[in-house]
């Protein structure tokens, strides 16, 4: 599956996407798949805004959920409570994304299915991307 398409909910349904609780300027979670739209909020007393380093974060995390969503419709298990937690850390020389740790809690998902489900996650388009970088060319012209 690739990342970010959703899994089918059958004819006329709705494309719904997910709720996105900002905890610091380097953690977030992303949960609440059902929910329509893109809700971001921070926790109280929390100063993040959502800028391009979380909606890094957020395309990992959808990539992450979108893959695990038809791995539970296969093995007709509810995502309904499936949340994913990305925490990351940022270093100098060049400035960058240093550390990401994705903890996902999938309440539904039967004990004998973690493994599985943990093979499955690292199958997400973005996963694989940043564990075998592109080369990158970038151009700047009038």
């Amino acid at each position: 599956m690739s990342c970010g398409t959703l899994p089918s909910r059958g004819p006329g349904s709705t494309v719904r996407l997910m709720n996105v609780r900002l905890h610091s300027e380097e953690d977030l979670t992303l949960g609440d798949f059902e929910a329509p739209g893109l809700h971001v909020e921070a926790d109280e007393g929390v100063h993040a805004h959502y800028s391009a380093l979380q909606m890094f974060a957020v395309s990992l995390g959808l990539c992450t959920a979108s893959v695990l969503m038809a791995y539970g419709d296969m093995l007709q298990v509810s995502t309904r409570q499936l949340s994913v937690r990305i925490r990351w850390a940022v270093v100098e020389k060049p400035y960058r994304v240093d550390d990401i740790v994705m903890d996902i809690r999938w309440p539904e998902l039967p004990e004998s299915r973690l493994t599985a489900a943990q093979r499955a996650a690292e199958q997400c388009t973005i996963h694989n991307t940043l564990l075998h970088p592109p080369k990158m060319v970038t151009t700047v012209t009038r």
